[in-house]
């Protein structure tokens, strides 16, 4: 009785409340705990009979088999809806992601072509484009890491930088990176995340073909269409990326002008481009810069 009783009457609660909420197999599990119980008092009484032995041990051989197959199978069964719960959870992350990414071909009078593919579900990768009167941004950045955290504190990038291009167009790539790298550490601080982005800021507010480039990130290449040469630029204007090292002054953020002409090219692009398995096998190495 001290070992069946507390198992039929947890048998019996869940049979008044949670009977309707169940599923074939959970019902069977039950049903199995059911017949544990009794086998556990028929053992009591019927143990010094030595024709119910047989009896006895069948009637365990069954119920050891029932409760090994009918509890793998709601821990499955668990499992699978757990697994379609986080794949539900993580498409709505992929498409609000997705639907982030400017979709614009102009900027200004630049041609733009973008393109973002994350290795997983939700990627770390920052794409971002802003116009307001005769200036234009162009924002790339990359978070360490993968997946859905990653992906988050893309987000809560895009959040803040976006709110700066809205309230001072105007302002310095430099001074941009300054406040975005203030306001990620605090709030990555909060997460307990020790995560950083790595990212350019590129501004352009004269129709000469000069840009403003501030950056802590992979390298800028320009093909120029004059005399079809690559120039390579480095982008290591402030240390360590956004979000990693929150009393940075403003003195440590700097900047770097350069032009482009009719016909040149700029490409930025993240460590995802270079990285990538040359020919779409990894035997054959990565993808480069050359």
């Amino acid at each position: 009785v001290a070992v069946s009783l507390p198992l039929a009457v947890t048998a019996w609660r869940v049979i008044r409340d949670r009977w309707g909420a169940l599923g074939i197999v959970g019902k069977a599990l039950l049903l199995s705990c059911l017949a544990f119980c009794v086998h556990n008092l028929d053992f009591a009484f019927l143990r010094d009979l030595p024709e119910a032995a047989v009896f006895g041990f069948t009637v365990a051989i069954f119920i050891i088999t029932a409760l090994s197959i009918t509890s793998l199978a709601v821990v499955l069964e668990l499992q699978a809806k757990q697994h379609a719960r986080a794949d539900a959870e993580l498409a709505i992350a992929r498409r609000i992601q997705s639907n982030i990414v400017p979709r614009q071909t102009r900027l200004g009078d630049l041609d733009i072509a973008s393109y973002v593919r994350p290795t997983e579900s939700v990627g770390g990768d920052y794409l971002d484009t802003f116009e307001h009167d005769g200036v234009q941004w162009l924002m790339l950045g990359d978070v360490t890491g993968h997946g859905l955290g990653a992906g988050l504190v893309m987000l809560m990038a895009q959040s803040t930088i976006s709110a700066l291009f809205h309230a001072r167009p105007q302002m310095d790539p430099a001074e941009l990176n300054y406040i975005a790298n203030k306001v990620l550490f605090r709030n990555l601080s909060r997460l307990n995340e020790k995560r950083h982005m790595t990212a350019v800021a590129i501004r352009r507010t004269q129709r000469d073909g000069s840009i403003t480039v501030s950056g802590c990130h992979d390298k800028l290449m320009i093909f120029r269409a004059g005399d079809q040469s690559i120039e390579v630029h480095e982008a290591n204007h402030f240390p360590l990326g956004l979000g990693f090292i929150g009393d940075l002054d403003a003195a440590s953020f700097g900047q770097q002008t350069l032009t482009l002409h009719d016909g040149d090219l700029l490409l930025v692009c993240t460590d995802g481009v270079t990285e990538a398995a040359r020919g779409g096998s990894i035997e054959g190495g990565m993808f480069g810069e050359d």
